[in-house]
């Protein structure tokens, strides 16, 4: 995929929408383009999570196995999968798989922060949509609480 292709996806992504175009052009061009074929794994949850990827072209199925029930999702172009461990180190959620053929670009931890110390006003509205992710999700978590709390008594 070209370079100016690999732009428009990542310019797609909600986490990068924002960031301008010399930023993005780091990512870009630093980072690893990975190809995936059909059903090969790309990582098993529970593994170190070094980094993330964007799905450039094609789609990958996100597997969450638990003793109770399991989930999957399939994703395509422009998803970032695992975008927490681009900020700290974490584990993977899920097992990835790939859907189709298909091409992603893996963005480690190192890449990630150097981006964000050669352009640190990114960092700030980083923080600012992080921030607001937050909230929404605490707030999610209060009415699903305020829901639990309420079948209890019934």
């Amino acid at each position: 995929m070209s370079l100016e292709d690999t732009l428009r996806v990542l310019e797609r992504a909600p986490l990068f929408a924002e960031i301008r175009q010399d930023a993005l052009r780091l990512l870009a061009f630093s980072a690893e383009e990975v190809a995936l074929r059909e059903g090969e794994r790309l990582f098993q949850g529970g593994t170190p999570a070094e980094g993330a990827f964007v799905v450039l072209a094609g789609a990958v199925r996100l597997v969450v196995s638990s003793r109770k029930n399991g989930s999957e999702r399939r994703v395509g172009p422009s998803t970032l999968i695992g975008g927490m461990a681009l900020l700290i180190p974490t584990e993977r959620p899920c097992d990835a798989f790939g859907a189709e053929p298909s091409n992603l670009l893996s963005i480690p931890r190192p890449l990630f922060r150097r981006m964000l110390t050669e352009f640190p006003d990114i960092a700030a509205q980083l923080r600012h949509k992080l921030v607001e992710r937050i909230g929404g999700d605490q707030s999610a978590l209060l009415d699903v609480a305020a829901t639990l709390r309420g079948l209890d008594k019934a």
